[in-house]
């Protein structure tokens, strides 16, 4: 996968934020091998593979990522060490284990067996852009995207970076339906051919529909029985498409021929092709940030820290 070439895209709103020193600060907060006695450890490596730097800057925009080196210890594998440590000091002393002795037991299980465990690396990118005033992080996972936030924000010690909802009277499900139900989309958005629809009500049935237009017969039947959009396929400006969810997540997100053809082909240098790739990437985000602003009146989260 290149290099910054979003797949997802959860944005959050970004206040001022200087970022004049942001490498340095990020240099802080550097990636740590995972120690033994660890399940985890996370923290920013290199954007650009070969390249030391931990932020890569044009402009206005930056491009970072957070890696996680992670242990892979199955509960499966501690609960057999568990029990066989058990059924031994049932055998020694004839009485099972109190809860406090448990408890010992189970602390001394992983940490026998973590320095054993596979590491597991991860690692997910950002574009941070002070002039549009936005985050995007390559993730559809809210719970994800607000852990690297998060962490970028204790690195610097300030990130007023908040999660994005829409207005109060343009809920994602509401204005997705409106739109599938035949509503004029905003300038620049079409549909395209996936539809999920769920039911409002307690038993949430859930239709999922794909390569189907939501104009097609059954997708409007189901619409007219009550059911409202969870997750609707959209193009913009024919530029890049993506499926939209009802967190305003970018789910399948991808640039389409339109954007791609204006990559050179005859770069001198990887450098280079690295740059135009991050320069496409930011510009086509910052003008859908703007669309999607436009479209749903977005506003900070009141989640957000």
């Amino acid at each position: 996968m290149p290099v910054m070439m979003f797949r997802n895209v959860t944005f959050f709103r970004l206040g001022p934020l200087h970022t004049d020193n942001l490498e340095s600060r990020l240099q802080e907060g550097a990636l740590k091998p995972v120690a033994l006695s660890q399940m985890s450890s996370c923290g920013f490596v290199p954007p650009i593979p070969g390249d030391d730097r931990l932020a890569y800057m044009q402009q206005d925009v930056s491009g970072i990522t957070l890696g996680t080196q992670s242990r892979l210890l199955p509960a499966s594998v501690i609960a057999d060490k568990i029990a066989a440590e058990v059924k031994r000091i049932e055998q020694e002393t004839g009485a099972r284990p109190g809860r406090g002795t448990l408890r010992n037991i189970k602390e001394t299980a992983i940490a026998e067996l973590l320095p054993k465990a596979f590491i597991i690396s991860t690692q997910v990118d950002a574009i941070i852009d002070t002039r549009a005033g936005f985050v995007a992080v390559d993730t559809a996972s809210r719970t994800v995207a607000e852990h690297l936030v998060s962490y970028l924000r204790s690195t610097l010690d300030t990130c007023p970076a908040i999660p994005v909802t829409a207005g109060a009277s343009l809920h994602p499900r509401a204005r997705m339906t409106m739109w599938a139900s035949g509503e004029a989309l905003p300038q620049g958005f079409q549909l395209s051919d996936s539809i999920d629809l769920v039911d409002p009500g307690d038993n949430g049935a859930t239709v999922k529909m794909r390569h189907h237009l939501p104009q097609c017969d059954e997708a409007q039947t189901h619409l007219e029985a009550g059911k409202v959009v969870d997750r609707l396929a959209l193009t913009f400006r024919d530029r890049c498409s993506f499926v939209l969810d009802n967190q305003l997540a970018l789910r399948k997100f991808k640039l389409l021929d339109a954007a791609t053809d204006s990559l050179p082909t005859d770069t001198d240098s990887l450098a280079d092709e690295l740059r135009a790739r991050f320069t496409l990437m930011s510009g086509e985000l910052r003008e859908l940030y703007a669309a999607l602003t436009d479209a749903f009146v977005l506003i900070p989260s009141k989640s957000g820290q």
